[in-house]
């Protein structure tokens, strides 16, 4: 045979391998696009509207992916639910009621996982975190970089806010600030909660507006008082001391949301991709121990 014709079936060879290798690439990322769409949902499309660009946002939903494979989770068990269900109720009220007893298990729950405490002090009386027993609790929560997670009325705030910061434990306060709604921004204790951002020691979830809007039957004006309140935090903390919740399953306001609403309020609230990366990953990955 001709040199000539061993050129040309060469020549032929490459471009068929060139062509199947196109193809392999083209079906391939057909295929990543419709796992990430089933994946992501409304989510991918945001992104690929962000970004201009459907490669680079579908290599940034790719990284999500991979951050979220790196976490060991775990699903329970029905009984080995409840299980830690009833234990995690004993917890709670041991550290509220009685810090004294639960300063002798802290070192226990720590290497169980537990990285801070919730306290929901609406309609409740207020501990004394200056009395000895919570501030040996608290001077061990600082140690082990446990938080403090308080839902407390805004009029209430600067009751605790002086011995807590003295303690060195990290602060976290829900919904806003709850602020009064009848008041609005002009509550004297969420002037109070904004002078807190200096101290860098205190963390505000940006959840569950419908508690501090004066109409939360009102999707508009409730998204509107959340817009207020963000403009005004974000400057004040930071966006790597503010964090996002759904507050599920919404207590009492059932019926002005679900799940869904709060996503989509979570994108007409924080619009800055990087800051949403902050605040439902970057921040809470940090303030619990993931990283």
């Amino acid at each position: 045979m001709p040199a000539s014709s061993w050129i040309v079936i060469a020549v032929v060879v490459v471009i068929v391998v060139a062509l199947a290798m196109l193809v392999a690439r083209s079906v391939s990322r057909r295929k990543r696009t419709e796992r990430l769409k089933n994946h992501f949902g409304p989510e991918y499309d945001r992104a690929v509207g962000e970004s201009g660009d459907q490669g680079a946002a579908e290599k940034e939903l790719v990284g999500r992916e991979r951050k979220r494979q790196k976490l060991d989770i775990v699903a329970l068990v029905p009984e080995s639910r409840a299980k830690y269900a009833e234990y995690w109720r004993t917890v709670q009220a041991a550290f509220v009621d009685d810090p004294a007893n639960a300063l002798g298990y802290i070192d226990d729950w720590h290497a169980r996982g537990v990285v801070g405490i919730r306290a929901n002090l609406i309609g409740a009386q207020l501990p004394d975190f200056a009395d000895n027993h919570w501030t040996a609790l608290l001077s061990r929560m600082a140690a082990l970089d446990w938080h403090l997670e308080m839902q407390i009325d805004a009029g209430r705030l600067d009751q605790v806010t002086p011995a807590l910061l003295a303690s060195g434990v990290r602060i976290v306060i829900d919904h806003f600030g709850r602020f009064d709604p009848a008041l609005g921004m002009g509550d004297p204790g969420f002037a109070h909660l904004i002078s807190l951002g200096q101290t860098r020691r205190v963390w505000v979830k940006g959840s569950a507006a419908y508690r501090v809007s004066a109409k939360p039957g009102d999707a508009e004006a409730t998204s509107a008082t959340a817009a207020s309140a963000w403009a005004v935090l974000l400057p004040a903390f930071g966006v790597d001391r503010l964090l996002w919740g759904t507050d599920w399953p919404h207590t009492q306001f059932e019926q002005v949301c679900d799940p869904r609403r709060a996503i989509n309020e979570l994108h007409r609230l924080v619009i800055d991709a990087s800051h949403r990366q902050a605040v439902l990953i970057d921040t809470p990955a940090e303030l619990f121990h993931f990283r």
